[in-house]
């Protein structure tokens, strides 16, 4: 970074994940003083640089000089959306104009979780309500959402739920509004601002309902026996925690501590030992119904001893 009479500048560098040596793209860009990430975008295919508003290619030759206004890549193709002092529109890699959404600025707005959809918030100057709109990114066709709740919007996101959620800041409150015409508002909450919309994450498949640990893994990597108290097999069904083996190679889970009904152990195993080969399982439990041998009288009477060590093939 470099300051002059005309404010701050930089050079871009691009720097190889493979450890080579890096290159520095020739242009002077007009930076902040301390760049910050928003500041460089790459287009969606990775073939062109957004540098605080001017696009260079990968080679470093500049493609469109300094945009005025706001410009971020849409998510799926090589085009900029620009929001300046006056109106918001749509440019290409040249910073040619391709089309026109809004002839005035807009308050807020956010793409949609595809990429295939702009939401933007305007006020409306005759009756000083903020309209919600959606623009088709490819057909390039709006429509009305309806009229927000809020007065002054500060912030516009689109939720993976499929509704938007607005920054109503004049007011300290959130609203959510769904994402289509006609789409209803209701309150999301008061004395509130928004910062971010932040996705739960989706839920992995064959997800345990439990809890797992105290891991021990054969010599090859491939079987690790573990405790848990989850449901891990058809015969789990007690809460309590059991002796497993699985097979990572396979993907498949075995029940180690099986009584003779085909159920886990009455009592919680807190100890297991796994062979260097991953074929033998060795674990303590009171549970006298393991095996037939075992003549422990163990599950109501627990004077006498009760605690055995239990070997698996």
């Amino acid at each position: 970074i470099s300051l002059d009479d005309t404010g701050p500048s930089g050079t871009v560098w691009l720097v190889p994940p493979g450890g080579t040596t890096p290159r520095q793209l020739p242009p002077a860009i007009p930076l902040s003083f301390e760049p910050v990430r928003s500041e460089l975008a790459w287009s969606p295919d990775g073939r062109y640089l957004l540098a605080a508003n001017t696009v260079l290619d990968a080679s470093g030759s500049v493609t469109a000089e300094y945009i005025t206004g706001m410009a971020a890549w849409l998510p799926q193709e090589n085009r900029l959306l620009v929001v300046d002092g006056e109106r918001m529109w749509l440019a290409d890699v040249w910073g040619q104009e391709t089309a026109v959404i809004s002839q005035q600025r807009p308050s807020a707005w956010d793409f949609s979780p595809d990429g295939r959809q702009l939401a933007w918030a305007q006020k409306v100057e005759e009756s000083g309500q903020i309209a919600i709109y959606l623009t088709d990114l490819q057909m390039l066709e709006t429509q009305l959402v309806g009229m927000a709740p809020a007065r002054e919007l500060a912030a516009l996101r689109w939720g993976n739920d499929g509704r938007l959620y607005l920054d109503d800041w004049g007011q300290n409150r959130i609203w959510v509004m769904e994402a289509r015409p006609r789409g209803a508002a209701q309150l999301a909450a008061a004395d509130a601002a928004l910062v971010e919309v932040v996705p739960l994450p989706a839920p992995t498949a064959n997800q345990s309902d439990g809890w797992s640990g105290n891991p021990v893994i054969s010599d090859d990597g491939r079987i690790v026996a573990f405790l848990s108290n989850g449901k891990l097999t058809d015969h789990t069904r007690n809460g309590r925690a059991a002796v497993y083996a699985r097979d990572l190679a396979a993907e498949q889970n075995w029940l180690v501590s099986l009584t003779l009904s085909w159920q886990r152990p009455f009592d919680d195993i807190l100890n297991v030992a796994l062979s260097g080969n991953g074929r033998t399982v060795a674990f303590y439990s009171f549970d006298g119904r393991l095996t037939i041998d075992d003549d422990d009288p163990c599950q109501n009477d627990f004077t006498g001893p009760c605690e055995d060590l239990f070997v698996t093939d």
